[in-house]
């Protein structure tokens, strides 16, 4: 004898469980999908702002070198210069040269204006594409003046031979700028006999020299050229005994 199906048997109530567990399936899968697709979205944002950051903030580069003074002397450091780099209207980095002149410019990026300064020197100013790390030595010119100078010493037969079998005091005159060059040379001993030479030791070359016999004076003139280094050259002609003497002269610096 069948008896009747129960109310957990029945074919409604089976119908109901059935939709409820696929509700509950279909929930599940959504939740799946959701989370893999806030998954995907978070990764995408991370990389995509870490992509950014990369573009944002570029990898700088040094400068770097000394600041000398122009020819004829390029071996002279200028310390305390002022060296500076602007973007634009923003200056992105500055130094000070040490006692050797040196300077190191950091963080530097793209297109950039070096400004370089000091007192009694022309300014310096060039632009410059920052890709890489760069040594740049910066020579400059000191202001133009005239320099006076009076120069004491003691001729001697004994002096380092310099012009032919004579002897010579040597003192240097450096240009930087084009200028005349005035120069007298005078000593007290009639017995004595000076020249007075302008000589380029580049070159070799004696410029000019004093043409006067007998005397106790000697006076050449010329026309220096900037940045040429020049020596005055006080030769030991004839004699037999030390003598003072003064020179007097006036160039341009």
């Amino acid at each position: 004898m069948r008896t009747h199906d129960s109310d957990h048997g029945s074919p409604q109530k089976r119908h109901e469980v059935r939709v409820a567990e696929f509700v509950l399936l279909a929930v599940i899968v959504a939740g799946v999908v959701w989370f893999g697709v806030a998954t995907w979205q978070n990764y995408r944002m991370s990389r995509l702002e870490t992509h950014e950051m990369t573009i944002a903030t570029p990898r700088s580069f040094m400068l770097s070198g000394r600041i000398t003074e122009s020819a004829p002397t390029t071996d002279v450091y200028i310390p305390d210069a002022q060296v500076e780099a602007w973007a634009g209207t923003r200056q992105v980095a500055t130094d000070k040269t040490d006692k050797d002149g040196h300077y190191y410019l950091q963080g530097l990026v793209g297109s950039i204006q070096l400004r370089v300064s000091a007192a009694g020197y022309r300014s310096y100013t060039s632009d410059l594409l920052a890709f890489r790390d760069e040594n740049l030595n910066v020579a400059l010119t000191p202001e133009p003046k005239t320099v006076d100078q009076t120069i004491t010493g003691q001729a001697k037969p004994t002096d380092p031979q310099c012009y032919l079998i004579h002897g010579c005091q040597v003192y240097p005159v450096n240009a930087h700028h084009d200028g005349p060059l005035e120069a007298t040379l005078t000593w007290p001993d009639e017995d004595v006999y000076l020249m007075l030479q302008l000589y380029v030791p580049a070159t070799g070359q004696i410029i000019t020299q004093g043409q006067d016999l007998f005397v106790t004076q000697q006076a050449i003139s010329a026309s220096l050229a900037g940045g040429t280094g020049y020596q005055l050259r006080v030769v030991y002609e004839n004699g037999r005994k030390p003598t003072t003497f003064t020179l007097v002269t006036t160039h341009p610096n």
